[in-house]
């Protein structure tokens, strides 16, 4: 998504609603801009189907890898973003929920080393075909 940050808000909120995905359970990354490195993040996450939770991290790594999820009845991204366009650290917080039996429910956060300004984003599978779905970007109001 191109032109999605700007001076006039310094916070945004990106969800993505409805679609459809090739296979259940595949997790959707979010980067910055062109940036592939630096990104570190945890989620926790109950699984429907366990009496368990997972907690899982990245530290270091190409993008927040679990700042949604996708089934094959649908992709749930629900993301608040700190600072994108500013010249500061970006720092996140998100949540995501699957509609499916074995499907999870998790909730989490993480930051961005370096001081860049992003004007986009992008939204990426760890495997498989998104299908539709629609991309809403909304900025805080100052």
């Amino acid at each position: 998504v191109t032109d999605a940050f700007s001076a006039t808000y310094d916070n945004y909120s990106i969800i993505l609603a409805g679609g459809t995905h090739s296979t259940g359970g595949e997790l959707i990354g979010l980067q910055l801009g062109a940036t592939a490195t630096g990104y570190y993040w945890a989620v926790a996450a109950g699984l429907y189907s366990a009496a368990t939770g997972v907690f899982t991290k990245g530290s270091n790594v190409s993008s927040w890898q679990r700042a949604g999820i996708c089934q094959t009845t649908g992709m749930s991204v629900d993301i608040d973003v700190q600072n994108p366009f500013n010249a500061a650290v970006t720092t996140m917080n998100q949540s995501y929920v699957s509609a499916e039996i074995a499907g999870a429910a998790g909730a989490g956060g993480g930051y961005l080393t370096g001081t860049t300004s992003y004007t986009a984003f992008t939204l990426t599978s760890s495997g498989g075909t998104m299908t539709g779905g629609t991309i809403y970007v909304y900025g805080y109001n100052k």
